[in-house]
């Protein structure tokens, strides 16, 4: 095992061990490029998760490694996967043409053609800043809720992040809502009386309302603050997506059953989440990762709000967070 001899291996160690493994098992190589890139991501996430185990003994004891998260700002990305740039592109044209399909979309080769390209993709979004529409054109299994999931875990090394990001949200919801309703925050949204109405429905209420209240506890009021604008029977939703700027959560209807629910910026959709059994916690779960997938910062009137779900339910504390009155306040009420 590569662990024995070391828990950080070169590119070059890494590169030679998966070519090892598709010359003794050639069944086992990508249908892709050289053969290797899969494998490349599967080792180099194993021994990332290890290194974060890994237990370092100690006089007293023994302590846990936990490296701090890089934030988007610093994030590094490698630039040797097996892939050239030739090949990349042939894959991002094969990727179009599969997602261009109206139906019988093959999923498992589009994953393994965005696993393929992650590098050569993330190296070109970081270093060469574009518009959120012209990735989307560029990538757009991108709009997929399976890719938006799959990137953000790339992105953070992380493995099912987004499941992750959901169990801890739905560990807070029940004390936010408590909070919410004890301050007179959604006084106006009526929301007892829905609960009354549709009590099998009450977890996916609470769950939205959650989202409208974090903002206004932490005194982000402002219409351009909501991380999810739902419009009323007198809105129109095409109008509230144009008017979308950042990535927000656009949808329609009512606090029980939002839909038609969307992920919109720029002033177009960027991903469809109607019907795909999409709560409170997995959407608000995409929006963040929509964030880091197009290299977008956090808007400044609504930072309080990420940087806060940032703290509970990406588990990602930061400094800024320390900084901030009025979000350390919230996470103390939640305690």
């Amino acid at each position: 095992m590569i662990r024995v001899h070391t828990m950080n291996p070169t590119k070059t160690e890494r590169e030679h061990v998966c070519f090892q493994i598709v010359k003794h098992y050639p069944f086992l190589a990508d249908t892709l490029g050289c053969g290797i890139s899969s494998w490349q991501s599967a080792i180099k996430y194993r021994f990332k998760n290890l290194r974060k185990t890994r237990q370092v003994s100690s006089g007293n004891g023994t302590a846990v490694v936990k490296p701090e998260m890089k934030r988007r700002k610093c994030e590094a990305v490698e630039t040797e996967n097996g892939e050239t740039d030739e090949t990349c592109k042939e894959h991002v044209q094969q990727l179009k043409r599969e997602m261009s399909k109206l139906s019988h979309r093959n999923y498992g080769l589009i994953g393994n053609l965005m696993e393929a390209t992650y590098m050569y993709r993330r190296k070109r979004i970081l270093e060469n800043p574009v518009s959120i529409n012209n990735v989307v054109q560029e990538y757009p299994a991108l709009q997929l809720v399976s890719e938006i999931k799959a990137e953000f875990s790339r992105i953070l090394g992380k493995e099912k992040i987004v499941r992750n990001m959901t169990a801890a949200f739905n560990t807070m919801q029940s004390n936010v809502f408590r909070l919410a309703m004890a301050k007179g925050v959604l006084k106006d949204s009526n929301i007892k009386n829905l609960v009354e109405e549709f009590p099998s429905r009450q977890s996916e209420i609470e769950g939205m309302a959650c989202l409208i209240a974090v903002p206004i506890l932490l005194r982000e009021t402002g219409p351009d603050s909501a991380v999810l604008k739902i419009c009323s029977e007198n809105e129109s939703i095409d109008q509230s997506i144009k008017e979308s700027i950042f990535p927000r959560l656009v949808g329609s209807s009512s606090l029980e059953d939002i839909d038609p629910l969307y992920i919109a910026a720029e002033g177009k959709i960027i991903s469809k989440l109607s019907g795909l059994n999409v709560d409170a916690a997995v959407a608000i779960a995409l929006l963040m990762g929509a964030f880091y997938i197009f290299n977008v910062q956090y808007p400044n009137k609504s930072k309080n709000t990420y940087i806060f779900l940032e703290s509970k339910i990406l588990q990602n504390k930061t400094k800024e967070a320390n900084r901030r009155v009025i979000v350390q306040k919230l996470l103390k009420e939640l305690e």
